[in-house]
């Protein structure tokens, strides 16, 4: 699949639905083990979202350049 900016809106929307969802399952997790686990997945659903702003942004800042 081609990243369009579309595209990455979507997957954008996706992956802060993924992030709502490990919040709520790390608040509620019992062991310690489990929401160390939970955490890890948390951070990199952190860092594709980040990654996906980016594109977003920087396609932004083009099409206001080539205007």
């Amino acid at each position: 699949m081609k990243l369009t900016k579309q595209n990455a809106k979507l997957e954008l929307f996706n992956v802060n639905r993924e992030i709502e969802t490990k919040v709520t399952e790390h608040a509620n997790a019992s062991s310690r083990k489990k929401k160390t686990a939970i955490m890890d997945e948390l951070e990199l659903l952190w860092d594709r979202k980040d990654v996906i702003v980016r594109y977003i942004n920087y396609h932004k800042k083009l099409e206001n350049c080539s205007v």
